[in-house]
């Protein structure tokens, strides 16, 4: 028995399935299928998952009818054996390391359409129907017997069991929906109604597959709307469900118009959707996964102890360390590298170029690529710059065997990153800091504060090579009057924290600007000033709504595609709409990026083996720095 974790670490059953420990890795779309075939970059993400310790995986969902259902040629298919031979490879891999896997099924809900055909819609150029709407009951069968026959398949090929997709507000989530379902025949009106086309196939399933073959139900259990599908009626479907043949429940909250609780951001608390868990636990004796933003060893053994639920499910502290099970077992909690909730890297399209990763984790989704092997020769290696970039590059390269000094000129680690968790709601933003700090100290990197390193002093030690990581400044626009003493750039804003007047204007509506704008809405009068037509445009979806409801809700007003045209004492010239307007400003605060910190480099450019990193080389994101830095140090 683990000591510090016994309920996490404990067999658990799901059905007669018997699981490892408590912890799942529930359904992560990595959309690194190819063609409907499984690939090796999908391998190499699952198998560092089942070898970091996880029980069970939730695997992506394949296509029920192809090309009928088809959603493109990143959906899995296993319906011809070129296909089954790659996910039987990819079983195989999971199983190797003492894990289980499932598969989620589910159905798009749609089927195809003429445009002609009354009610049709248009979805990422397809003309569909909605089978809530206008599918019937011949249809809601078929398309029933299509999930069924898949959890058939899914058994033959070798998957440990099935989880039943009816969360995200998908096809089997709307039917459940008062607000969505507005049927009048049996799959409609009461909640038995309503419930009905999820019970069949539920019943369906374990008839047709027997019961040494689980079935897990994923399901929100509050849609968190106005007379939405709630926790009542949710009590009642788990216990339809438990009836029915299901052998656990994954309880998740929220609905494509509360995708925050689905999916929750920095705004949301810890184990938000644990409530719900717990409260149906009450009422079945079914086993019950909570879901949603649990992110620590800790914070799952306590919800296991006082049971409130029977397993622990965990999608992103997975992406950002698959090592995150077997580190807990161990005890090294500190080693951990924990998810900080931003929903960037790992959601939507992902990183350009890369596709779905992880902000904290450069090595999510380049498992094969990215590895830590033996330097083939040791080098003396300074690291100029202690932010991101230069700690996650200074202590792998003590990881592969080099002599690393790593030197920063301020008193402390983390550089303008610092800066990146003091807005609202961005306190968890610090577990990046607080991680790569702890691999840094915990490493033979020699780590030298308040000292600044000119190129002299490179040339006299002359190191075998050298990384520079001294990041950005922040960009100046040429606007008349940026210089004037109530106008500040933001990190000496956000630094210093000057007192400011009611009245403030804020020179762009990127990342940085937003978020500083809500930090200072309420008590001062805000202005943002974006040139673009939209603010915000590179974060991701959902963190950008959370954040631009807050903004609306503290009556932020935020002018895009307008211009600062001059600053002067008391007011601000802005043009936009074809027109220019008198802005009345206490404080004028500029938050437009940052320019490359390359004077080092210049200097030392051709006099020594270098090498740039993070902002030095590019100016971007989290994500895009530790990506940098992590292939100069895995190169050298």
């Amino acid at each position: 028995m683990n000591k510090k974790f016994p309920q996490l670490f404990s067999s658990g059953k799901i059905g007669n399935l018997e699981v490892k420990n408590r912890i799942i890795m529930s359904l992560y779309p990595t959309k690194y299928v190819d063609q409907g075939r499984v690939t090796k970059r999908m391998v190499a993400f699952y198998r560092a998952r089942a070898k970091g310790g996880v029980g069970l995986i939730v695997l992506d969902p394949p296509c029920l009818d192809y090309p009928k259902l088809s959603k493109g040629k990143q959906q899995l298919r296993f319906d011809k054996p070129e296909f089954i031979d790659g996910i039987k490879e990819l079983l195989e891999v999971i199983h190797s390391y003492g894990a289980k896997a499932f598969v989620q099924l589910e159905h798009p809900g749609f089927e195809p359409s003429a445009p002609e055909t009354p009610g049709a819609v248009q979805i990422k150029g397809h003309w569909v129907l909605s089978m809530l709407d206008h599918g019937d009951v011949s249809k809601l069968k078929a398309a029933a017997d299509l999930i069924i026959q898949a959890a058939v398949k899914a058994k033959d090929i070798g998957y440990d069991g099935v989880e039943l997709q009816a969360d995200y507000g998908g096809f089997l989530s709307q039917f459940l929906s008062p607000l969505k379902n507005n049927r009048q025949d049996e799959y409609g009106g009461n909640l038995e109604n309503r419930s009905r086309l999820l019970v069949e196939i539920v019943s369906g399933i374990k008839k047709r597959t027997g019961n040494d073959f689980p079935l897990q139900i994923k399901f929100s259990a509050d849609e968190r709307i106005k007379g939405g599908f709630g926790l009542d009626e949710a009590i009642q479907v788990a216990q339809m469900l438990e009836k029915a043949g299901a052998d656990s429940l994954l309880v998740n909250t929220g609905s494509r118009l509360t995708k925050n609780y689905l999916t929750p951001p920095h705004s949301l608390p810890p184990a938000v959707n644990l409530l719900a868990a717990e409260k149906i636990k009450q009422f079945v004796k079914l086993p019950v996964v909570a879901l949603g933003k649990i992110n620590t060893p800790e914070l799952a053994e306590r919800i296991l102890e006082e049971n409130k639920a029977d397993f622990i499910g965990l999608t992103r502290a997975l992406i950002a360390d698959p090592d995150f099970p077997n580190k807990a077992a161990a005890g090294k909690v500190s080693w951990i590298r924990g998810c900080i909730y931003c929903l960037e890297d790992c959601a939507g399209k992902g990183v350009p170029g890369l596709g779905r990763s992880c902000l904290v984790n450069p090595f999510a989704g380049q498992e094969e690529e990215l590895m830590i092997k033996p330097a083939r020769q040791k080098k003396s290696i300074w690291v100029v710059g202690g932010g991101p970039a230069g700690m996650q590059s200074a202590y792998l390269l003590a990881k592969r065997g080099h002599q690393v000094t790593l030197f920063e000129k301020a008193n402390c680690l983390g550089g303008a990153f610092r800066l990146a968790y003091l807005a609202p709601f961005k306190q968890e933003v610090s577990e990046a800091l607080r991680f790569l700090e702890h691999q840094l100290f915990q490493s033979e990197v020699v780590v030298k504060l308040e000292t600044e390193i000119t190129a002299k002093d490179i040339l006299s030690a002359a190191p075998d090579e050298v990384i520079l990581a001294t990041g950005s400044k922040p960009a100046k626009p040429p606007i008349e009057g940026i210089d004037l003493p109530f106008v500040y750039n933001v990190r000496q804003f956000l630094r210093d924290r000057p007192d400011l007047g009611r009245k403030v204007l804020i020179i762009g509506g990127g990342d940085v600007g937003c978020e500083t704008a809500d930090l200072l809405a309420g008590e001062h009068q805000v202005t943002v000033v974006e040139m673009l037509d939209e603010v915000l445009p590179k974060m991701a979806k959902m963190p950008k709504l959370d954040l631009l409801n807050r903004l609306k809700s503290k009556q932020v007003t935020l002018l895009t595609s307008h211009k600062v045209e001059y600053i002067s004492p008391g007011q601000v010239k802005v043009i936009g709409d074809n027109q220019e307007k008198i802005i009345p400003v206490d404080n004028v605060i500029y938050a437009v990026g940052g320019v490359p910190d390359n004077q080092l480099a210049k200097q030392l450019s051709e006099k020594i083996k270098l090498h740039l990193i993070g902002d030095t080389l590019n100016v971007g994101s989290l994500g895009d720095a530790l990506r940098s830095a992590t292939k100069v140090a895995l190169s050298i």
